[in-house]
């Protein structure tokens, strides 16, 4: 089960994908963020009984209205191979941004003078 967010003409809804079937879940909740999610895992709910979500126009950020973003760097070892650096004996914790985030297939915006842009995959936990 995947929490989502998507959008139809320009409106946001929440939503929930269960085996390749995306559930519209407004009738429960306005929105997906941090509260809303540990409300909804609160809940017996049978999605199945939900309207099933055929076309949108866009996938956005699964959460909304995130308070801040920690980060673990050099975290696993190739990672600190593939850097030329150590493994760190304590983690290496920085913040984010939170206008960061973006949704799915969305581009990244690279800014107009950077010397030096890395890709990277994510993983976010939310607590």
């Amino acid at each position: 089960m995947k929490y989502l967010r998507y959008s139809i003409n320009n409106k946001t809804y929440p939503g929930v994908e269960i085996d390749n079937i995306i559930y519209n879940i407004s009738s429960i909740v306005n929105d997906i963020t941090n509260k809303t999610i540990e409300f909804l895992s609160n809940l017996n709910i049978d999605y199945e009984k939900l309207e099933i979500v055929k076309t949108y126009d866009k996938l956005l950020a699964p959460i909304d209205n995130i308070g801040k973003i920690v980060c673990i760097g050099l975290n696993y070892s190739d990672h600190t191979k593939e850097s030329g650096m150590s493994i760190p004996s304590e983690p290496v914790v920085f913040m984010k941004a939170t206008s960061s985030i973006i949704g799915p297939y969305d581009n990244v915006e690279i800014p107009k003078n950077s010397s030096k842009t890395e890709w990277e995959i994510e993983l976010a936990v939310v607590i």
